[in-house]
């Protein structure tokens, strides 16, 4: 009986952690595009988008611990 491994036609498949890293680069720099300063936006607009810029800074910085916590805890249980 010949066992027949999955044909992938030379490309591997990414890693889970590979997609994650993807999606949130991705995702930052669209929330980077939205909060860029331009020439044409009006004065209101500006401050929107410095505030917004901000509550985006405070909530990494609100979520660092967590995600150091969370390293630490994984590679406890690894080794």
């Amino acid at each position: 009986m010949k066992v027949r491994l999955n044909e992938t036609n030379g490309a591997e498949e990414p890693q889970p952690a590979a997609k994650m890293l993807d999606w949130t680069g991705r995702l930052y720099q669209s929330f980077l595009r939205y909060v860029e300063l331009r020439d044409d936006d009006p004065i209101w607009m500006m401050g929107y988008k410095l505030i917004f810029r901000f509550v985006g800074i405070v909530f990494m910085l609100i979520l660092s611990p967590f995600v150091v916590l969370g390293l630490l805890f994984a590679f406890a249980a690894v080794f």
